[in-house]
């Protein structure tokens, strides 16, 4: 999976480190990741150090993300953008 999870022990906030494509092959577990009724966390990190591209489609998921983290007095926060993207 290019989806790798990091969190502290009773957070409510979670590293996502995505690798390769930010594409709609990641769709599945972003859902299950921010889904309220099988997640606890609200507030999420969003690791693209080893993105190589990002599809329109994965700008739609952080936007998802986003949306759903607000919902919940959450926030979303992108690090380590590479500049060729």
């Amino acid at each position: 999976m290019a989806l790798t999870l990091r969190s502290a022990c009773g957070s409510d906030a979670v590293t996502l480190r995505v690798r390769g494509r930010l594409d709609m092959n990641l769709a599945g577990a972003f859902w299950r990741i921010s889904h309220p009724s099988q997640s606890a966390y609200r507030s999420y990190v969003v690791d693209l150090f080893q993105v190589e591209q990002v599809f329109d489609s994965g700008l739609a998921l952080l936007l998802m993300l986003d949306r759903r983290a607000r919902r919940h007095n959450g926030r979303v926060q992108i690090v380590n953008v590479p500049s060729k993207l």
